[in-house]
């Protein structure tokens, strides 16, 4: 994940965003109006982090040797990335519901079962994200 840091934390931040959308816009009505001007393309963000979540996944299991080793040199960094990937995934879930929806070949009823289940962690792991995000590029710059 070292070489694609920067998007992975632009996408995190930007999930984030859009997953506690409600929350940032009940505490300033500005940031929530920003947020809106994303609010289109929630699915698509949705899907790229999904995917970027899963394949983050597999080539951290394809290096967990490396990733255990480094566990006790930046384990700031190491934790983060893990919370990162998911996040991502999560994220990309939720973020992706309505584009499931539209989907004749998704059953109705699973999409539906899915954001019972993940609707209420929305706003959470939207936080989450936003401070994982930002962890993640500190802990970057900072060799934690």
């Amino acid at each position: 994940m070292s070489g694609s840091i920067f998007i992975t934390v632009a996408m995190i931040i930007i999930g984030g965003l859009l997953a506690a959308a409600s929350l940032i816009a009940s505490k300033n009505k500005e940031a929530g109006e920003m947020i809106k001007k994303l609010a289109p393309y929630q699915s698509w963000v949705g899907i790229v982090l999904f995917v970027w979540g899963v394949w983050n996944l597999i080539k951290m299991i394809q290096y967990l040797g490396i990733m255990t080793r480094l566990m006790a040199i930046a384990p700031i960094l190491i934790i983060s990335t893990w919370v990162a990937v998911v996040v991502m995934i999560v994220l990309g879930l939720i973020l992706s519901l309505n584009f499931m929806k539209s989907r004749k070949e998704i059953p109705a009823e699973k999409v539906e079962a899915l954001e019972k289940k993940l609707k209420p962690i929305q706003v959470p792991v939207g936080i989450i994200a936003i401070i994982d995000g930002i962890v993640l590029l500190l802990a970057r710059f900072m060799r934690f």
